[in-house]
């Protein structure tokens, strides 16, 4: 929802420049244990901070994908693997959704 008032400006761009227009999806906000929003503007930890805290891409994807009830908490996996994983139901049901991360 807060960046509905920006899609038609996307799309416009998009024919500007000649390219096919994507199929948009909504992402359910991420929250942490308090029920806070997730963002690196009130300080949550970014990838880089991960990162330097030696944390490996698979256990991210892990558990951003856990958090959504896609796959059982403590799962490591590639972003390739879960492609192979998840079915377009299972995305459809978190519509409207929030995830704890």
């Amino acid at each position: 929802v807060d960046l509905l008032e920006s899609t038609p400006r996307q799309i416009e761009l998009f024919e500007a420049m000649g390219f096919a227009l994507p199929r948009f999806w909504h992402v359910p906000l991420m929250l942490d244990a308090q029920q806070r929003r997730l963002s690196k503007r009130d300080g949550a930890d970014s990838l880089q901070d991960l990162r330097y805290l030696e944390r490996s891409p698979a256990s991210v994807v892990g558990e951003l994908a856990a958090s959504l009830g896609l796959v059982s908490p403590g799962s490591e996996l590639s972003l390739g693997e879960l492609l192979g994983e998840v079915t377009l139901d299972a995305l459809r049901q978190l519509r409207g959704a929030e995830a704890q991360f």
